[in-house]
């Protein structure tokens, strides 16, 4: 638990987020790490990419910040990229939103097909 930078710090002051990071967070790196260590094995120095996404406020910036943490903590880089901010602008997303007016997951930003890729 001392490997885990700052989340450390919620494993003492709650249980509840204790319980989030041992269930959730800790499986999930053990599995991208394994990930990783496949990788290496085939002899290759590239890079591997990991995508997440999650709706938002289900935690994708927690879990990757804990990630992150991880990856320092047992001597592997690691690092991170959000297309968070890189959103559609509101003329575009109206656009898509009337495009795709049956599809309810293009009616809001956030979900996949509203971000700016070529600005991202």
């Amino acid at each position: 638990a001392d490997r885990l930078g700052a989340a450390n710090d919620a494993l003492h002051d709650d249980p509840t987020v204790a319980a989030r990071i041992f269930h959730l967070y800790l499986p999930v790196y053990f599995f991208v790490r394994e990930l990783v260590e496949q990788h290496r094995a085939t002899g290759s120095t590239s890079a591997v990419a990991i995508g997440l996404s999650a709706p938002q406020g289900c935690g994708k910036t927690t879990l990757v910040e804990l990630l992150v943490d991880a990856f320092a903590a047992d001597g592997l880089s690691c690092a991170a990229v959000s297309i968070d901010d890189f959103y559609l602008t509101g003329r575009e997303q109206d656009i898509v939103a009337a495009t795709h007016a049956s599809n309810p997951l293009l009616q809001v930003r956030g979900n996949a097909g509203t971000h700016d890729l070529a600005l991202g």
